[in-house]
């Protein structure tokens, strides 16, 4: 991924999006370091909050100690959104007709317009409505949703075989 063409677009245009005050510079950074962090992660077999973590370490050392609270919140949403945008492209790549499922980390720190969405299933192709909001997955600010429903999203999908009858 880390010299994937489209993981590049996918992710400067969503830190541009998420965080347009940054400096391109910055952007630049921040999105080359994301991307190798999380190709080095995935390579060491790291999941979930292990993940999350190594790839935050990998962004703090980028930016610096000062920006270590904004470093974390980035690595976190951003690790989280390349992981749901890698399974969905696995998925759309395998050619099986599929359902998508939301699911959150079902714990006290899910936010209430996430907790709502749990469970919810659509077409693969589709998008959630969350508050109002088009997101093709968790965590995608693409169509407008709010830094406030996708910052430090920890929610997930799944994919289910669509069965015909």
């Amino acid at each position: 991924m880390f010299r994937n063409s489209e993981a590049i677009q996918f992710v400067e245009s969503r830190l541009a999006t998420i965080f347009p005050e940054m400096s391109k510079t910055t952007i630049t950074e921040v999105s080359r370091g994301l991307r190798k962090a999380f190709d080095e992660a995935n390579k060491l077999g790291l999941l979930d909050q292990a993940r999350d973590d190594y790839i935050a370490n990998e962004v703090s050392s980028r930016l610096g100690k000062k920006q270590l609270g904004r470093a974390s919140m980035i690595a976190r949403t951003e690790g989280n959104a390349l992981a749901n945008r890698g399974k969905s492209l696995a998925v759309q790549a395998s050619g099986i007709i599929t359902t998508k499922e939301w699911i959150t980390m079902r714990d006290d720190r899910v936010r209430d317009a996430h907790i709502v969405m749990d469970g919810n299933e659509v077409p693969e192709t589709a998008n959630f409505s969350v508050s109002g909001y088009n997101m093709y997955l968790p965590g995608d600010s693409s169509q407008g949703a709010p830094l406030s429903l996708i910052a430090n999203c920890r929610c997930t999908v799944a994919y289910h075989e669509k069965r015909n009858r």
